[in-house]
């Protein structure tokens, strides 16, 4: 219920009601996914100290939430960081595509069928 109406609030542009929205939300259910939605909300308010304080947490978590450190790397861009920003937009590609991987071979699996990494990539 929290969850959805941050979501809601963040998309008619009500950061602060997302805010409060997700923060009750993570009193609840503290994860990674309500933790990146709080973030997105604190860097569209321009709060990126609180942001990142978030985006980390998250990545405390999961480290391999491309959609996090993407964030992070978009907050580091506008505050021209750029080598830094590059680092975590590569990173962010490096686990996105190692979750499509583990996704493919988890979808091998499920038909059982054999799966050699170095044949798929041929």
């Amino acid at each position: 219920m929290f969850f959805e109406r941050g979501d809601a609030a963040y998309r008619e542009g009500d950061f602060a009601e997302a805010v409060a929205a997700f923060t009750k939300y993570l009193s609840f259910h503290r994860n990674a996914l309500g933790l990146y939605a709080r973030g997105l909300a604190y860097k569209e308010m321009g709060n990126h100290e609180a942001a990142m304080r978030d985006l980390n947490a998250a990545l405390g978590i999961n480290q391999f939430f491309s959609d996090a450190r993407s964030a992070k790397a978009w907050i580091f861009y506008v505050q021209f960081d750029f080598a830094t920003a590059m680092v975590e937009y590569h990173q962010a590609y490096r686990d996105y595509t190692s979750d499509v991987d583990n996704l493919s071979f988890a979808a091998w699996t499920a038909l059982g069928a054999g799966y050699d990494k170095k044949a798929v990539e041929r």
